[in-house]
C-alpha cells in the first residue's frame, strides 16, 4: 500500500510543480523509477543471501513504511515548497 501512496503522490506533484514542462518532469520521474528497477537485480541476490529472505523483505518493507507519509507531506507543505523554488515558471 505504501508503494501505491508514493507513486500516486509524486506523479501529480511533478506535473503540478513543473507547469508547462510537466512532460519533462514526468519523464525524469519515470526514468529514475526505471533506473532503480534496473539496478535492483544487481544487488538483490546478495541482499537476500546475506540478510536471509525474512531480513531482506523486512528491510524493504521498512523502507516502504518510511515513505508512507510522503503524500501527506506533499499535501501539507507542497505549496510552500513550490513557492520557494526559483526554477519554476510562474
Amino acid at each position: 500500500m505504501s508503494m501505491v501512496f508514493v507513486f500516486s503522490s509524486y506523479v501529480p506533484y511533478l506535473s503540478d510543480i513543473a507547469g508547462p514542462m510537466a512532460a519533462s518532469a514526468l519523464a525524469a520521474g519515470m526514468t529514475s523509477r526505471a533506473l532503480v528497477g534496473a539496478a535492483f537485480p544487481l544487488f538483490s541476490l546478495q541482499m537476500y543471501h546475506k540478510l536471509s529472505v525474512q531480513g531482506a523483505v523486512s528491510l524493504l518493507a521498512g523502507l516502504c513504511c518510511l515513505l508512507v507519509p510522503l503524500p501527506f507531506v506533499f499535501t501539507r507543505w507542497g505549496s510552500a515548497l513550490r513557492a520557494k523554488s526559483t526554477r519554476l515558471v510562474k
